[in-house]
């Protein structure tokens, strides 16, 4: 009986410090669990606004590379030389329409505003005076600019007359409400923008208001906010992210569900346990216990170390190799994380690089498509409509594949912007091309094959030149006619000629660019798709040619469609 009562005591001293041990453990879980989760909703923001910052800071490149650009445009050299606000405005106002931004101002060496878009808004500019010394001094710089009420993320570019600085062009990107959407949706988060406590702009909408430190309850959801600064020239604004806090407090009511239920279960597995093997297993056990805490946490750096010389040591060998595994997987996952997430922002990049609408000629029915290998490629297409009297229209495709090949098309696509005045004299603006072009790809060991074409709609003729591109097909009185002139590829030669050629264009004509990735796919006999096979295709009774001629080659080559980039542009000219 005796003995009897002295196990009963043991077992209840046992279920005592047990349950206190387990209580005390399923607390610190539920706490640890409850932290880490609030820690996600940190690191969460923290990421997307990771995201945001490089969307703005890909903005920022872009309205510097405007900024130079149009700092270099002879027009606006020569109007602000003249000092006259009409001639200025005027070419203000043409740039503008190239631009295509939500800001543009022309002031000259004596910070008088000269030009600026929209014309609607009073800009003051004295309160940027240093601002734009330091850009006539310094050259290009980017800024942040708070204008009445409206927020513009903006870049300046000295305009040089012979060595003098005559005055400084600015472009802009309003970070208004459509832009926090646009933010939004990217990042999946609300986002609102501040200065100091003053909101500028919401993707809630312009009567936000910020009701609480850390969270806040809007559609009966409960959402934790986090402030991010964004700086730029000393100039500073603040972004307001925020992340749904209800569907943690619904997981941690689960949890303490859960815990509650597994706690039981352990509480009476583990009183069997310690009666039986409590001093032989305590050490490595907590030794274990530490360690897939631990790994639990993301602690990879404590080696595990179990000494038992029994099972518990093969255990924690396995524990270790796992340590050392994942130390492994998490730093091959961060490389492949950040190598996608490049990626895919170069694929967005390269995208907006193309034409958003096609030229808006009557008698004139446009269609393209461009399809990359991967997520970037080294073909392009564009269109030109200066000068007004028709438009220009260029293909291109880069040696290689890949992100070089994108940086070079990059390259090219800016060179063939700069020229307006030439885009009537195809030969003229590819010897342009190839000019500034010629040190860069012979370094990267590259070369470009380009058509250019342009329209002149008061005669109806065409005017071309090509420089070693696929020859383009004009389809004329039930035949085709392949159009090609005598020219290098871009990158050969620094001081190659383009010979440039005329033709007259019929009611019913049509003429097809393309890239050799559509007409050199081979099938599984090792057949090509060919021109020939084009030729066929563009003659068929179909609506959408373009959209079905990359299913058609898809139907032909199977996989090996995909193993270069694909281009087509489609021009039918009617009455």
């Amino acid at each position: 009986m005796k003995i009897k009562k002295i196990q009963y005591k043991i077992l209840i001293l046992l279920s005592t410090i047990l349950l206190l041990s387990l209580g005390t453990s399923l607390l610190m879980v539920w706490k640890s669990v409850s932290q880490n989760l609030e820690s996600q909703i940190t690191n969460d923001l923290d990421s997307k606004y990771n995201l945001i910052e490089i969307l703005l800071k890909a903005e920022e490149t872009g309205l510097k590379k405007q900024a130079s650009l149009l700092s270099e445009e002879p027009t606006l050299k020569m109007s602000l030389q003249t000092k006259d606000s009409v001639t200025v405005q005027d070419t203000g106002s043409q740039l503008q329409e190239i631009v295509e931004n939500d800001l543009l101002l022309v002031v000259t060496e004596e910070l008088k505003l000269m030009a600026n878009f929209p014309r609607s808004i009073d800009y003051k500019l004295p309160k940027s005076q240093d601002f734009l010394g330091s850009v006539m001094e310094d050259g290009l710089k980017s800024s942040i600019w708070i204008i009445n009420g409206k927020t513009y993320l903006i870049a300046a570019s000295p305009v040089e007359f012979h060595d003098f600085v005559i005055g400084v062009v600015i472009v802009g990107k309003q970070l208004g409400n459509r832009f926090t959407k646009f933010l939004s949706k990217k990042s999946k988060s609300p986002v609102s923008i501040y200065s100091d406590t003053t909101l500028l702009s919401s993707s809630w909408g312009q009567n936000f208001v910020i009701t609480a430190k850390d969270r806040m309850k809007i559609d009966n959801t409960v959402w934790q906010g986090k402030f991010y600064n964004f700086q730029i020239n000393k100039e500073s604004i603040q972004f307001y992210l925020q992340s749904s806090y209800s569907h943690i407090e619904r997981l941690l009511n689960e949890i303490s569900s859960r815990l509650l239920i597994l706690g039981v279960l352990v509480f009476g597995i583990a009183l069997f346990i310690s009666f039986l093997f409590s001093r032989q297993l305590t050490r490595p056990i907590k030794s274990l216990m530490d360690s897939a805490k631990d790994l639990q946490e993301g602690i990879f750096e404590n080696k595990v170390v179990v000494d038992s010389g029994d099972e518990l040591l093969v255990l924690g060998n396995s524990f270790e190799s796992m340590r050392v595994s994942l130390i492994a997987q998490r730093e091959e996952l961060i490389k492949t994380e950040n190598m996608k997430k490049d990626l895919e922002l170069a694929a967005k990049i390269q995208t907006s690089l193309l034409p958003k609408n096609s030229p808006n000629f009557s008698g004139v029915n446009f269609d393209a498509k461009l399809l990359p290998s991967s997520h970037v490629g080294g073909d392009y297409y564009g269109y030109f409509t200066e000068p007004e009297n028709g438009f220009g229209v260029v293909i291109a495709d880069v040696s290689g594949h890949g992100t070089a090949s994108a940086i070079l098309m990059a390259m090219a696509r800016s060179v063939l912007l700069s020229q307006p005045l030439l885009h009537d004299q195809p030969a003229k603006l590819l010897e342009f091309v190839n000019k500034v072009l010629y040190d860069d790809l012979e370094e990267a060991e590259c070369f470009i094959s380009m058509f250019y074409l342009f329209y002149d709609k008061a005669t109806q003729t065409i005017k071309y030149s090509n420089a070693g591109h696929n020859r383009p097909l004009h389809y004329s009185n039930q035949a085709y006619q392949e159009l090609d002139t005598d020219g290098m590829l871009v990158g050969i030669l620094d001081d190659a000629e383009y010979e440039e050629k005329e033709l007259k264009i019929n009611e019913g004509d049509f003429v097809v660019l393309y890239t050799d990735g559509l007409t050199e796919p081979h099938n599984k006999e090792q057949e090509e798709y060919s021109v020939t096979r084009l030729k066929a295709h563009f003659l068929k009774n179909d609506i959408n040619l373009v959209e079905s001629l990359y299913d058609d080659v898809d139907d032909f080559a199977g996989e090996n469609a995909y193993y270069d980039d694909r281009t087509c542009v489609y021009m039918r000219f009617e009455s």
